[in-house]
């Protein structure tokens, strides 16, 4: 009769047909956590059961919760049961709580060491996503797989599987995780592929790939997750985008054929009074730098401002060029500049106003990258009567809109607050 109860009573739980699960969890907390009393004999949770389902006889719920004894029998069983599905979905404060109980380390040791190591498991994780986003300001994000400082942004309530049990949600979270998967592969390749000496056009080659990829990747990303991915392409570029992209040594050697070559080269910048006017600029192979009319224009394209890191992002926005996703995504990175513009704390000022100018970039290109338009840019163009007319109106029109960010009200709080961040 017990174990009966038990399976209708977890049913219930799993399949959410209760008004409140965390109600039902405090209930079966206290239930275990009562004291037994001192006069009774100590039964076995089998041989109680067997007495209390003789003892009922024609009423079988007769006596069922009148022990101390049955009700922590109730609750451990029921406990043990939700263990996997709603137990180990529970968040980190109340995981710890949970674990620290006496009555839950006295009647169930199993299930406690299990959500131990569950809880010891989640700690690792969190001091290692702290840890590395405290240093991707210094780093520098190699080509070479074989570092990956790569990390995958994770919210419990938000990531878990368990939290989503139905149909449509399983289809959701599938669709999740296989976008995921998708956009990370893309990033990795765009590592592999700015961290690596290449010839431009065997580059190019290789990013229209990644374009391709990428617009089928937003294809099949799902309506209700545009939100959620909107996140966790702020989330990476928080995490990366200040972080530049540089081919190692070991992918530079390959490419020379001359070593020893190379060698005298390297003893004559290295020897003492050598060379004083170094260059900090980096040797890349761009044949954007030939000495030509357009070089100076080439050179004041929007891409041009978009380095390391930044770049794939870029690509990827103008690549798939979503009006849902980028809806999704100004208010994003809106919500983000106002969270980060409101902490008064002067410790990490500087990384902060760093992130702050990422996020802004980006909702820049967002908000003027429609009206980017190649041929308005052009000399003879300039003094067309036609296209200056359609400037004109258009300006009028944006004039008219209310702005993404209100920089007059941020302008009055510096004023005010007597800070400039």
């Amino acid at each position: 009769t017990l174990n009966r109860l038990v399976g209708i009573y977890t049913t219930l739980i799993l399949h959410q047909l209760v008004p409140s699960v965390p109600l039902e969890l405090h209930l079966l907390v206290r239930l275990l956590s009562l004291n037994t009393d001192s006069g009774t004999r100590n039964v076995p949770f089998e041989e109680a059961d067997a007495k209390e389902s003789v003892s009922a006889g024609i009423i079988k719920f007769r006596g069922l919760f009148s022990t101390t004894r049955s009700c922590r029998v109730f609750a451990s069983r029921a406990l043990t049961e939700l263990e996997t599905p709603v137990l180990s979905s529970l968040g980190h404060v109340v995981l710890r709580k949970l674990v620290e109980l006496p009555s839950m380390k006295e009647v169930l040791p199993d299930v406690v060491g299990s959500l131990r190591r569950l809880f010891d498991e989640r700690n690792r994780v969190l001091d290692r996503a702290e840890s590395l986003e405290g240093a991707v300001v210094g780093m520098s994000i190699t080509g070479s797989s074989n570092t990956p400082f790569l990390t995958v942004p994770f919210d419990e309530n938000r990531d878990s599987k368990h939290n989503y049990r139905s149909r449509d949600r399983t289809l959701l979270f599938n669709n999740r995780e296989e976008s995921r998967d998708k956009f990370m592969f893309q990033l990795r390749a765009f590592q592999e592929i700015r961290g690596t000496v290449l010839d431009p056009a065997q580059a190019d080659v290789y990013i229209s790939d990644i374009k391709v990829a990428c617009r089928e990747m937003m294809h099949g990303l799902l309506p209700g997750n545009m939100g959620w991915f909107a996140g966790l392409f702020t989330n990476l570029l928080l995490q990366i985008g200040l972080v530049a992209v540089e081919e190692t040594d070991k992918d530079v050697l390959k490419q020379v054929a001359d070593k020893d070559r190379l060698k005298k080269l390297h003893r004559r910048f290295t020897a003492k009074g050598g060379q004083k006017n170094k260059s900090s600029q980096r040797l890349v192979l761009d044949n954007n730098n030939k000495s030509s009319p357009t070089a100076s224009s080439s050179s004041l394209q929007p891409e041009h401002f978009f380095s390391g890191h930044q770049e794939f992002f870029f690509i990827f926005l103008r690549t798939v060029d979503s009006y849902q996703f980028s809806i999704h995504l100004r208010r994003r990175l809106v919500g983000l500049i106002n969270e980060m513009n409101s902490v008064a704390d002067a410790r990490g000022l500087e990384n902060r106003v760093l992130r702050i100018q990422l996020l802004a970039k980006f909702l820049g290109m967002l908000v003027f990258s429609p009206h980017w338009n190649s041929t308005s840019t052009d000399a003879i163009n300039k003094t067309n009567a036609a296209v200056m007319a359609d400037s004109k109106e258009a300006l009028a029109h944006l004039n008219c809109t209310t702005p993404i960010l209100n920089l007059r009200a941020y302008i009055e709080e510096c004023w005010r607050n007597g800070r400039l961040v």
